[in-house]
């Protein structure tokens, strides 16, 4: 798991100070006998929400108060000096992501006469990773399948304390999440968070926000930013090619290719197939688009989505293909979409499932040696011989030759379509003259 997405960081801070009635008199009062009372906060990260540009903080909580004792009420220190209490940093921690400070304070508030402790404060904060709808692959394209955010880098699920999840709801108020509202970063699915019934529960795009809470306030700071994530239909995964053949000749574009998924699509959808050639100067090259519906007035060629049984559905790529390597992307889109015409850089396409690279390969080339073995012996013997031997072919064919004699600017065939026995034959019972040759093969691939 790469650390994409998480290199800066953000700061969520709740506090609530005690209300302090001390008296800061110089002289106090009957009930609080101390003078000249002065209290103090130093805090790095107040309530609020903060961008950090890195991953690692330090925050500090410090509280100092400052008065005279009265001689007058029993003091047992210094007596009508005026001293500091409370010096140095209560709290200063170093923060990691996820690290987070809670002082959770237990006193009277307010607080009538001094405080009585050096850490009168109700501080929450925690340092997340900041997080996007952008995945490296998808974009901000999610099916109900998808994880909503990328995993964070120690591949740990992180439930937060405090922190609650929202979303828009159908009608246009923000709703807490039903299931992991404190998981963070958001890495379930739709169907983990709503179940298989979430169109219910809002229309068009899912919007997310969330809040940081905390138990001594009714306050809440909200996320830094909202996140838009885009819907689509779940297509199905890749399982494998079939029927993948090469060309028949090595001059013929007639590949053939078909593709096994996982599952069916549903009637109100289609599927979109764009079949990429990979390019080695100018980038890859669409070659052509095709979907279960009709795209195109002029091209009524479609794609028919087999039963391959076990719950397994394919399809044939309905043109040849000529030799190289290529690959495909597929969505399921609502039957009323019309895809555009792609380019492989497309964002609309490059979202969508690409299936592994395959090749294409030209049939061998037919090719043949052929040799005079004898003239005839005597005049009009007809016991000539022309040996022919196919040296390059496609293994497993049969090979046939035809024979031609050729009179002035006329081609005669003297011996029609003749296999041969194996890759090697002799012609025999040939009368003096000019013969010419051709080959094929099983497939009519002719030798050039």
């Amino acid at each position: 798991m790469s650390n994409w997405g998480f290199s800066q960081s953000e700061l969520y801070v709740l506090l609530k100070k005690p209300v302090n009635n001390t008296p800061s008199s110089k002289y106090g009062i009957s009930t609080c006998r101390i003078g000249d009372y002065r209290p103090w906060y130093i805090i790095s990260h107040n309530t609020g929400n903060h961008n950090i540009g890195g991953d690692i903080l330090n925050v500090v909580v410090d509280y100092g108060e400052a008065y005279n004792d009265d001689p007058g009420d029993h003091c047992s220190g210094p007596c009508g000096q005026y001293q500091t209490y409370c010096d140095g940093k209560e709290v200063e921690k170093t923060l990691n992501h996820f690290d987070r400070v809670d002082v959770n304070y237990t006193g009277p508030d307010p607080i009538e006469c001094i405080a009585r402790t050096c850490l009168p404060i109700n501080y929450h904060a925690i340092l997340l990773p900041k997080i996007s709808t952008l995945d490296e692959v998808k974009g901000d394209v999610r099916c109900e399948r998808d994880v909503l955010f990328e995993q964070y880098s120690d591949e740990q699920n992180h439930n937060v304390t405090g922190l609650v999840w929202e979303y828009v709801d159908k009608n246009g108020n923000w709703k807490e999440l039903p299931n992991y509202k404190s998981r963070y970063p958001l890495n379930v699915s739709l169907l983990d968070i709503f179940g298989t019934n979430w169109r219910d529960k809002f229309t068009g795009n899912l919007q997310l926000q969330f809040k940081f809470t905390a138990p001594f306030t009714s306050d809440v700071v909200y996320s830094i930013q909202k996140y838009t994530i885009t819907l689509t239909e779940c297509s199905p995964d890749f399982e494998s090619y079939y029927n993948l053949s090469n060309t028949t000749c090595s001059y013929k574009s007639d590949g053939k290719v078909s593709v096994k998924l996982s599952n069916n699509i549903n009637s109100t959808e289609q599927l979109a197939v764009a079949l990429f050639k990979k390019g080695t100067v100018n980038g890859d090259i669409l070659i052509d688009q095709y979907s279960t519906k009709q795209l195109s007035l002029t091209d009524t060629t479609v794609l028919v989505l087999k039963d391959l049984g076990g719950g397994f559905f394919g399809f044939n790529w309905p043109k040849d293909i000529d030799a190289g390597s290529y690959y495909f992307r597929y969505q399921v889109l609502s039957k009323a979409t019309t895809p555009p015409k792609p380019k492989a850089t497309d964002p609309f396409w490059y979202t969508l499932v690409k299936t592994p690279n395959f090749t294409i390969e030209k049939a061998t080339n037919v090719d043949f040696t052929a040799k005079r073995v004898n003239d005839e012996s005597c005049f009009e013997a007809g016991d000539g011989k022309i040996q022919v031997e196919v040296t390059s072919g496609e293994t497993g064919r049969l090979y046939f030759y035809i024979l031609y004699k050729i009179e002035g600017t006329t081609e005669i065939v003297e011996r029609g379509w003749t296999s041969l026995s194996g890759t090697t034959t002799i012609i025999s019972g040939l009368g003096k003259g000019k013969y010419k040759i051709k080959v094929k093969d099983s497939e009519d691939c002719l030798a050039k």
